[in-house]
């Protein structure tokens, strides 16, 4: 169906209102009710088929395809059953699109006829099966239904408020139509159906990207008559044309418009995209033989077995296998050392996996509930990696001061390495290039003058960000807008620019600003492999191996691009030694030529430059835009504590300037506490980069052996109630007041081990220095600048949901009302 069709189907009736499309492929009641009503008798045993919670699973090739059909025969008891009884073929159907589009009613609309006002949060996946006639073809439609989890990091320049949470390659296998739905009274759903498009093509990987069928469905045509749409049909047609004349519709699920003829044209799309071998399920063959006296009523069902219920069932028997053996020869756990220390306490674990299914989606919440019940220090098992968590002040000073060097190594992470290359500086094990490369970081990239130098481009940032920001105040993402100035302020510290240029096309921005957001995502990401090796296919199945090969690749050519393109200039003469105004690529190549006309020292090639880059935008852009998101998000909920932080920032200002800058920061003691106080209840990891032991070493007089991992829950010690006075209460006046915690300064690691949201030792986090003025002059501005409220429409207070990734963050984007601040 074409958009001229679409259009027919839109046409108003004589008296003005529009009318539902007929339905003209739909099956008959009759059919509908009884699907096997007009099938022929023999076809009252059909073959054994999955349910269709299953399908999804199944590779195309091997789910939805027929046995091999035997050639005519002359023997009537092995001819094949008549063709009525191939008419029943699977098309699957696949809906994308933003959250509250009207996804769920769609589908519900098309199947059940039914509609709900009630909205519900989704989790995981949802579809629903209808047996639908096209010409004299009878097919079963499953149409599936993303249901989304997890909000991205960067989710508003990707994919709006969430993103799709892959349930594994199987999910999108097989597809024939997929559909784009986005809500026609909300802008950024439709600005957001490219980003979906993309999404759907790199995880389906269909043999013809360029001819693969999509549908857009513009819903909600109803709400207050059309007169609060704000995408228009002529827009949204554009779009669809130039995407290769992809089929529009406008629906209302509520109403039932359109809807039917809508999936007619998806059905007929998919029809079209189905190879003809590949349509048909599981025949019946009749092996009885119509011609005898005694006919057996035996049939034979066949079906091709899939590979990844195959790969399941072999995984299963092995582990019944080895839980029989594991059983009979366990041994007995060890109870310390020979001189008398004993191991930490451990709570009770399952067999193989440990304590891995105890941690849930907020580890260093669970690990604190598991600590109050065990101790400051426990032994846990991680598969088959013994890992020690230690979740109190004391615990953590004896690990990152009094043992610090004993505690100093990490463990080999799978993914960073595979990201990082193995030559990063956070990431890697105790040994000479860690101290090498931390040397040239602290000394070179990170120090105080050349933090300084970045100060013009942090105030041109800020002010790009108060732009964007009055551009829309009557709703304004912050998230969004907060993402967008971290992003821009790293990207001209590590290379220059906002990397645009390094790409073809237009949008270079935004295709690196979604590769670095699929770069953070993986980095923070645990592979299953890393702690149980035998089950290391379940990575490879879920799409993270295919992910992680794709988008190291692609940052690797980025790079690539960015070093040649510096050595350019350089050679140019545009880069001179001693310029204070040179990014990081600049200095590290600076570094090698010093390196190497000294004679010695440490010589950086490609690849470690490329790993030093990584890092510092992971680590720059993640603690900065977490932390901003998440001190706003507390001020919106305590009123009485922004008033004074803003009145604070105010009169530092003062009326002979109109903006803040980082002159004026020193004067904002009370903005200190607040970033602080948010840092300690909302700290960017509240367990700390895992550490290694390198030698037999001890903890709280617990013997902790040589290669144990150990974390840091530092959230756990920043909610001791024995050790913080209202502890889960937002309180910045306690960094304010004459207790010690006013010399608590985050800038100066290991000072108070109640407060590490950064860590210390030799491990700590050498780039706080660049990260505090980043956080303090964007707080202090948005403050300065606009008077602050949730949306009149929504709850009265924000919800504090947490969302574990590479950071803890805000679990739903921070949407408030910034109203502009007028000076008396």
């Amino acid at each position: 169906m074409n958009n001229a069709q679409a259009e027919a189907g839109n046409k108003p009736t004589p008296n003005g209102n529009k009318r539902k499309n007929p339905r003209p492929f739909q099956a008959s009641r009759q059919q509908r009710t009884n699907p096997d009503a007009n099938r022929p008798e023999r076809e009252a045993e059909f073959p054994i088929l999955l349910d269709p919670p299953l399908l999804f699973l199944l590779p195309r090739s091997s789910s939805t395809r027929s046995a091999p059909i035997p050639p005519a025969s002359a023997d009537p008891d092995l001819a094949p059953a008549p063709m009525a009884t191939r008419r029943r073929m699977l098309l699957k159907v696949i809906i994308l699109g933003d959250s509250g589009v009207g996804k769920t009613s769609l589908m519900n609309q098309y199947v059940n006829n039914r509609f709900s006002n009630q909205y519900k949060a989704t989790i995981g996946a949802d579809f629903l099966t209808k047996e639908v006639q096209i010409d004299d073809r009878l097919f079963t439609l499953q149409v599936c239904l993303l249901r989304h989890r997890l909000p991205s990091y960067y989710s508003t320049i990707r994919l709006g408020q969430e993103r799709f949470q892959s349930l594994g390659v199987a999910f999108y296998r097989g597809a024939d139509c997929c559909v784009l739905v986005y809500d026609v009274n909300v802008s950024k759903s439709f600005e957001k159906l490219n980003n979906w498009r993309e999404e759907f093509l790199i995880q389906a990987s269909p043999s013809d990207p360029e001819n693969f069928p999509f549908v857009v469905l513009g819903n909600k045509i109803d709400v207050d008559g059309g007169n609060s749409r704000t995408v228009s049909e002529k827009k949204a047609k554009a779009w669809c044309a130039s995407k290769g004349n992809i089929p529009y519709f406008e629906t209302s699920a509520k109403e039932g418009f359109n809807v039917e003829a809508a999936f007619e044209c998806i059905a007929r799309n998919a029809v079209k995209n189905e190879p003809e071998e590949d349509m048909y399920l599981p025949d019946t063959i009749d092996v009885g033989g119509a011609g005898r006296q005694q006919r057996s009523s035996v049939q034979v069902k066949t079906m091709d077995v899939s590979p990844f219920l195959a790969l399941l069932l072999v995984t299963l028997l092995s582990m019944l296998f080895f839980l029989s053996t594991w059983r009979k020869n366990k041994p007995s756990p060890p109870s310390g050392v020979g001189d008398g220390r004993p191991l930490p306490p451990s709570p009770r674990g399952l067999p193989i996996l440990g304590h891995l299914p105890l941690l849930g989606p907020l580890p260093h919440r669970k690990l604190w509930a598991m600590a109050q019940a065990h101790g400051p220090v426990m032994l846990l098992r991680f598969g088959r990696v013994p890992t020690v968590v230690a979740s109190s002040a004391a615990a953590a000073q004896e690990v990152m001061k009094t043992r610090d060097l004993a505690f100093a190594s990490r463990p080999r992470m799978r993914m960073a390495e595979r990201l990082v290359y193995g030559r990063d500086v956070a990431f890697v094990p105790y040994g000479e290039h860690w101290r090498q490369s931390r040397r040239v970081c602290v000394l070179h990239l990170l120090s105080q003058r050349r933090v300084g130098s970045f100060r013009h481009a942090r105030e041109q940032e800020v002010a790009a960000m108060l732009a964007r920001v009055r551009a829309d105040s009557a709703d304004v993402n912050l998230t969004a807008h907060i993402i967008s100035y971290t992003n821009g302020i790293i990207s001209r510290a590590t290379y220059g620019d906002k990397g645009g240029r390094y790409y073809d096309g237009p949008d270079g921005g935004e295709k690196l600003a979604k590769l670095f957001a699929d770069f953070e995502e993986l980095l923070g990401t645990v592979t299953v492999g890393e702690f149980v090796p035998w089950l290391a296919w379940v990575d490879a199945l879920m799409g993270l191996n295919a992910k992680a090969t794709r988008t190291s690749a692609e940052l690797d050519a980025f790079l690539e691009r960015v070093i040649a393109d510096h050595r350019r200039q350089r050679r140019r003469g545009g880069h001179r030694d001693g310029d204070d105004h040179r990014d990081f690529v600049d200095v590290l190549l600076d570094v090698n030529e010093d390196e190497a006309d000294a004679g010695g020292g440490v010589m950086f090639d490609d690849v470690t430059i490329k790993a030093i880059i990584l890092e510092m935008f992971a680590a720059a852009t993640d603690t900065t835009y977490t932390t901003l998101v998440w001190a706003m998000a507390e001020l919106i909920n305590h009123t009485h504590e922004m008033r004074r932080v803003q009145d604070e920032i105010r009169a530092a200002v003062g009326i002979d300037d109109d903006h803040v800058t980082e002159d004026h920061l020193e004067e904002l003691r009370y903005l200190r506490c607040v970033i602080k106080e948010t840092l300690r209840l909302h700290m960017p990891l509240p367990l700390l980069i895992p550490r290694e032991t390198t030698v037999d070493t001890e903890l709280l007089g617990y013997h902790v052996p040589a290669g144990t991992r150990v974390i840091v829950n530092a959230w756990a010690i920043a909610r001791d109630a024995a050790a913080w006075e209202r502890a889960d209460e937002f309180v910045p006046e306690r960094f304010a007041g004459g207790d010690d915690l006013k010399a608590a300064d985050y800038l100066l690691l290991g000072q108070d081990f109640r407060f590490v949201p950064f860590g210390a030792g030799r491990r700590g986090c050498p780039g706080v220095g660049f990260s505090v003025p980043t956080m303090e002059l964007a707080l202090a501005s948005l403050l300065y600048h606009f008077d602050w409220e949730l949306p009149a429409r929504g709850p009265s207070r924000l919800e504090m949901d947490e969302l574990n990734g590479l950071s803890v963050r805000l679990k739903a984007n921070l949407c408030l009302v910034a109203k502009p601040w007028c000076r008396q």
